[in-house]
């Protein structure tokens, strides 16, 4: 056996959310083992679909049309020809694809799994096994069609997360962005008699820049950054009258967008804080 294509149902647990997938892949067992499968399913009314390889050691898996995210194999379901430890035939069973020796086994991290081995030939006719997130099922129902599994290519995989931290003025390049805070007024005035802080409490006015460095449009927000203090407080954008005011928008790769965002804070806070999310990474600039 080179290869196999194969039906899978999955099971797998997210803290209290759990889900049962559908789907098929392709294992590769000679030269060197990779497995790749698509899965469907539902998270209540939500439809998911998940993709994930095996191949080299690594593993890369997404949802839907995200970019693929990789990291060490934890497991590789199906590679029993090498991994198989402590095997037990457990019974003589008859499948769809022959009668077929049921044979039990821990692989190399002690997990148990069953496999199915065909008399005629040796060949894989089904597997089940763990998941660190679950359990898998493969049934095998064609073989040595000459498939082959391959990483996705480095474009389409995410880059790992950045944590960046700077000074006002110093530009971040997080994935795909370059992002500074190019000024901070920790005793802002809106320059309107009608628009001021409540007794006790001072705006803080930073202005941000952001700067498309990758290679698709990125959406911008306002709301993605937050003003902390050393007491652990947060604080939301308030309307002030400084502007122009960054509002939420979208800028194409090479293009730049610039704004205000102004806090009010008790003045009796310190140790301020801005940081931003973005996707998976973060920036903190320290205003005082």
């Amino acid at each position: 056996m080179k290869d196999g294509h194969f039906t899978v149902k999955a099971h797998l647990a997210s803290g209290a959310i759990t889900v049962d997938l559908t789907g098929d892949g392709t294992m590769v067992l000679k030269p060197k083992y990779a497995v790749s499968f698509n899965l469907q399913g539902s998270v209540g009314q939500l439809p998911i679909g998940l993709q994930e390889i095996v191949v080299d050691g690594q593993s890369y898996s997404r949802l839907g049309t995200q970019k693929w995210t990789d990291s060490p194999s934890q497991s590789e379901p199906g590679n029993v020809s090498s991994s198989a430890k402590s095997p037990k035939l457990i019974s003589e069973d008859s499948l769809s694809q022959g009668k077929s020796w049921h044979i039990q086994a821990t692989d190399s991290s002690d997990q148990a799994f069953d496999v199915w081995v065909r008399e005629s030939d040796g060949y894989l006719v089904k597997y089940s096994g763990s998941l660190s997130t679950g359990s898998i099922t493969l049934e095998f129902d064609k073989y040595n069609t000459g498939s082959a599994v391959s990483a996705p290519s480095a474009s389409d995989i995410q880059p790992p997360a950045l944590n960046l931290t700077a000074q006002v003025g110093s530009p971040m390049a997080l994935n795909g962005i370059t992002v500074t805070v190019v000024s901070a007024d920790l005793n802002a005035n809106s320059g309107n008699e009608f628009i001021a802080p409540k007794s006790g409490d001072h705006f803080v006015t930073v202005q941000v820049l952001y700067e498309n460095t990758g290679t698709g449009p990125y959406d911008y927000n306002p709301f993605d950054w937050k003003l902390t203090d050393s007491a652990g407080f947060s604080y939301d954008s308030s309307f002030s009258g400084i502007g122009p005011e960054l509002n939420a928008g979208t800028i194409q790769p090479g293009e730049k967008a610039r704004g205000y965002i102004t806090y009010e804070v008790p003045t009796s806070s310190t140790g301020l804080q801005l940081r931003l999310t973005s996707g998976g990474d973060t920036a903190t600039v320290a205003i005082s």
